[in-house]
């Protein structure tokens, strides 16, 4: 979806959203280039939040400097929703859970790590699963996190016994696709910035409820 002050976009997996140096294709350069075909002679490209680049989904871009701090605002305050769909390895325990841990982050090795107890390197991190179906040797997840922390979803899953399909940097012993994990961004719910009323977008992905 489009307004004139923001873009929802479905990013597919393996694509970066930042722009990166040496020409790496991104979702911010793909924004800027829209917007020029479009005929803004100007373009803003902001930068809202971030889907880590093997993971696809909804990806919400600022097309205007006051939308960007509006929706920045609504992530700090919690204000976003977003639901994930997750294809792990295994089956989790329990049906429906709500997962604690402490997440570090390992800025050397790009990995976090998750912490059952508090720790001092850590921020506590929360996110709710459910079961919705079971595959034998994987299970599909809906999963709603609460917190917003590096690789949260991918290192709280793998915490449990449950790595994410393809993500092997965390586990995961089956292949996925190449540069991408089985983990979307498939629902977002946020206030539109400018006149407050609700919004939900769904990007339609590989596996469904």
């Amino acid at each position: 979806m489009e307004t004139a002050w923001y873009m929802v976009v479905h990013k597919p997996a393996g694509l970066n959203v930042e722009r990166l140096p040496h020409g790496f294709p991104s979702i911010e350069e793909w924004v800027h280039r829209y917007q020029i075909q479009q005929g803004v002679k100007k373009p803003y490209t902001g930068i809202v939040h971030r889907l880590d680049r093997p993971v696809s989904g909804a990806l919400i871009v600022a097309k205007k400097k006051r939308a960007l701090q509006l929706l920045n605002e609504q992530f700090r305050e919690r204000k976003v929703q977003k639901e994930y769909l997750a294809l792990v390895e295994g089956k989790p325990e329990l049906e429906n859970q709500e997962l604690i841990h402490w997440v570090e982050k390992d800025q050397r090795q790009k990995i976090a790590i998750a912490h059952n107890k508090k720790n001092n390197k850590g921020f506590r991190s929360v996110l709710h699963y459910r079961v919705i179906r079971n595959y034998g040797p994987t299970t599909l997840l809906h999963v709603h996190p609460i917190t917003g922390k590096f690789h949260q979803i991918r290192v709280q899953l793998a915490a449990i016994g449950c790595p994410i399909v393809g993500d092997e940097k965390y586990g995961a012993k089956t292949h996925y696709q190449p540069d991408g994990i089985a983990l979307h961004a498939q629902r977002i719910r946020f206030a539109d910035p400018m006149d407050q009323h609700p919004v939900l977008v769904e990007a339609p992905g590989e596996f469904s409820e």
